[in-house]
């Protein structure tokens, strides 16, 4: 790092600004991660609860050939409920696959630059460094996430829209 000079107030005040800056924005991908790891794992118990609940899911018996077409309809609907359920859950959980990040200056560089640096201004010009460095990575994860929270979500609106259509159709039978 080259450490530039710091005499006046003024660029004390644009460190300790863009070091709050930073900050709060580190801060904020943080809260941004935290919210998607709890989306996913709402999408993983809805995902589950509703697979215990797809039995209940009606499937006519083949009585007569003018409505089997509709009862293959119904079975070929729950199956698709199932297979659109476990993709959600197979995207929320690859989206809580631990991913490597560090935005932190390590401790021994601190102590280091404690020994080195004349004012506490470059100790804090060497985290922003740092955190700039890591702003990227954070973005990048936080995208990620969000990725499999909609692609999640996207499954369970399908599965949920086959199971609406299943008990659609299964009403209709009688009528047929």
């Amino acid at each position: 790092m080259i450490i530039p000079d710091i005499e006046s107030d003024e660029d004390k005040e644009r460190i300790s600004f863009i070091y709050d800056y930073i900050k709060r924005s580190i801060e904020s991908n943080e809260n941004s991660l935290r919210s998607s790891d709890t989306k996913l794992a709402s999408i993983i118990a809805l995902s589950g609860t509703y697979l215990l609940l797809i039995k209940t899911l009606p499937i006519k018996p083949f009585t007569e050939e003018a409505i089997s077409y509709t009862c293959y309809s119904l079975i070929f609907l729950k199956i698709l409920v199932c297979i659109c359920l476990i993709i959600a859950i197979i995207f929320a959980f690859v989206g809580f696959i631990p991913k490597k990040y560090n935005n932190e200056t390590s401790p021994s560089r601190l102590i280091e630059l404690r020994n080195k640096c004349k004012t506490t201004q470059y100790i804090k010009l060497e985290i922003i460094y740092t955190w700039l460095e890591e702003l990227d990575e954070f973005d990048r994860l936080r995208d990620d996430k969000a990725k499999y929270v909609k692609y999640s979500l996207i499954s369970l609106s399908a599965a949920a829209i086959s199971a609406t259509l299943n008990l659609l159709l299964a009403s209709l039978i009688p009528i047929l």
